[in-house]
């Protein structure tokens, strides 16, 4: 279109373009088109991951008051053993969506996934963030008598 003015006529012209063809013979490829195997799953871990850390964040900034009032409640120790627990959890949903999604490879412990594999799964273990501990916390929420030990 160089060197051409308004006035050549060429404004509203209809003009001859390759793409078209495949387009109009049902070979055009659209966004919707394209598949990329596991590439939501990179949205979905990232949303969990940000719910996790907002939970977090807020049962941080409970706690944070109460000691501030130097009156911490049950509540507030239950909002962030849950907050924590949960995040750990989320943690290890999203390294095992990704050591999935890694393939073969990441069982050889020359790939430095194999090594965060494991370690997400060891933590996972741990009484900080072991099913117990929301078992507790499901108690708390139904009434029951409480074990201090795993608020």
């Amino acid at each position: 279109m160089e060197g051409h003015s308004p006035s050549d006529g060429w404004i509203g012209a209809s003009l001859l373009r390759k793409e078209d063809a495949r387009f109009l013979l049902g070979h055009g490829k659209y966004i919707a088109d394209l598949r990329m195997p596991d590439v939501h799953d990179v949205a979905f871990v990232r949303s969990q991951v940000a719910s996790a850390r907002v939970f977090l964040h807020y049962a941080l900034d409970e706690m944070w008051s109460g000691a501030e009032a130097r009156a911490i409640t049950v509540e507030q120790r239950v909002q962030l053993r849950m907050a924590s627990c949960n995040a750990s959890s989320i943690a290890k949903q999203v390294v095992d969506t990704a050591y999935h999604g890694a393939g073969a490879t990441a069982i050889f412990e020359s790939n430095p996934f194999e090594r965060r594999f494991r370690d997400v799964h060891t933590v996972s273990q741990q009484v900080q963030a072991h099913a117990a501990v929301f078992e507790a916390i499901g108690q708390y929420y139904l009434g029951l008598p409480l074990h201090p030990r795993l608020i």
